[in-house]
């Protein structure tokens, strides 16, 4: 009780804000406001939480003083003499009745106006990692099927998935290691904090396009299919299908993306902004340790006289446990700088890897892969024990070809020619075995040396 009364008085408009706000309600309780007056109040009680807790007030003073009345009424004998007083306090008795009666349906219109329009809710279509949702003091773990309301979503693990659906046919596809925030009430609004979403969005209501923010760019959607790969520095958006309105925040300049079409928005003004199409990357591509990578998981070793340039493991949630605790995974994560995508696979490629690790363990290679367009196109993994990583602590390289690595969600296509690579995952599990990378490499086999 006592947290909802500070609530309420938290919500308590200025004095003068609150007496023009209780001077309409009161009319509007009389019927003295014309309908344009009545929209107007309405839009307030909508946004103003001040203006609702007014209405509660008066809603439960009229009840109050109501009720006395009708006790007092009660308690009258019948068939006593006029009194032209007692007429007069009685008419206003009825009239604070009617008032209570009034305020008591509006307060019910506004709940249900309140109910109506509430967040936009969302489905788990499917889920594979582990996936939170909070909101209003509560936290939960996601499962498949589940449908929530808005609130702010956390996926953990690198090779995470999360694929959510609105009432309106529009999906969003969460992949990585993200934060997302959903809210809105007759439009949809979308804060990616960090990570990687696909949208699909159904054509949205005119006048109310999907707002999709993140650190760097607000991003306007009317309906369309676009991918964002968000950090604290910079925005990559890749358009599928449709036209998207981007605006980096740092100086509100805006870009129309038209479909097959990326931009990237910055911290800086300098930095370009103007949409080119989306190229397809080679099928050819190394990673490249000559300097520490921009985006990485792993801590960077520079080459010394005997040792080349290489990342050592670190410690990374893969997931969570029913109890809440987490799942460790020794990873390596290598990245694209400055683009969504960094190679192009085909029906024969192949990864080569130059490894070592302190003790034979099985060993976790995974790829996210993306469409030509820029969609989401699923994870691949391969968990094996390579009998060449003898645990000796010596650099070894494995050739793995891309067709052994299996889909991690359920119903992927294992088809990977055409697909492209926005990310590649080393780990040995949960076990620190001393896992250093010094080289990745994804070509078509076999042909390049």
């Amino acid at each position: 009780m006592r947290g909802a009364a500070d609530e309420r008085e938290q919500a308590r408009p200025s004095v003068m804000e609150k007496s023009e706000t209780e001077e309409r309600l009161l009319r509007y309780i009389d019927g003295t406001l014309n309908p344009t007056e009545i929209a107007a109040l309405s839009e307030i009680l909508k946004t103003d939480a001040g203006a609702r807790a007014s209405l509660r007030d008066i809603a439960e003073q009229a009840f109050v003083v109501g009720e006395l009345g009708k006790c007092r009424v009660a308690r009258e004998p019948i068939g006593r003499p006029s009194d032209p007083v007692r007429e007069v306090v009685t008419k206003s008795r009825r009239k604070w009745l009617g008032v209570a009666a009034a305020a008591a349906i509006a307060v019910g219109a506004i709940l249900f106006i309140q109910m109506r329009k509430a967040p936009f809710a969302l489905e788990v279509v499917s889920l594979n990692g582990a996936a939170r949702w909070s909101a209003n003091g509560r936290e939960e773990s996601l499962t498949s099927g589940r449908k929530i309301p808005s609130g702010l979503i956390r996926i953990e693990g690198e090779a995470s998935t999360l694929e959510l659906r609105t009432a309106d046919g529009t999906r969003f596809t969460l992949s990585g290691s993200a934060t997302v925030e959903f809210r809105g009430l007759d439009r949809k609004e979308v804060n990616l904090e960090h990570g990687t979403l696909t949208a699909s969005v159904a054509p949205q209501p005119q006048g109310k396009a999907m707002l999709v923010r993140t650190g760097t760019a607000e991003v306007i959607v009317l309906g369309t299919v676009f991918s964002l790969d968000a950090t604290q520095r910079r925005t990559n958006l890749s358009v599928a299908e449709g036209q998207v309105r981007l605006k980096r925040l740092i100086d509100n300049r805006e870009v129309e993306v038209e479909a097959r079409q990326q931009v990237r928005a910055s911290l800086r003004s300098t930095d370009p902004l103007e949409p080119r199409p989306i190229q397809s990357p080679s099928t050819v591509w190394h990673f490249d340790l000559s300097s520490p990578p921009e985006e990485m998981v792993g801590d960077w070793h520079a080459a010394g006289a005997n040792e080349p340039a290489f990342i050592s493991a670190i410690p990374s949630v893969a997931g969570r446990y029913e109890d809440g605790r987490v799942l460790v995974h020794q990873s390596v994560v290598a990245r694209p700088s400055g683009a969504d995508t960094f190679a192009s696979l085909t029906s024969d490629s192949i990864m080569r890897l130059k490894l070592r690790i302190d003790r034979r363990f099985p060993l976790q290679v995974m790829i996210a892969t993306r469409f030509p367009d820029g969609r989401f196109a699923g994870n691949f993994e391969l968990v094996k024990e390579h009998t060449e990583l003898a645990g000796d602590g010596a650099w070894h390289e494995l050739e793995i070809p891309i067709g052994d690595l299996k889909p991690i969600r359920s119903g992927e296509s294992v088809e990977m020619a055409g697909r492209q690579v926005s990310a590649v995952i080393v780990t040995t599990l949960h076990e620190p075995v001393g896992l250093c990378v010094a080289g990745i490499s994804i070509l078509p086999s076999p042909t390049i040396p």
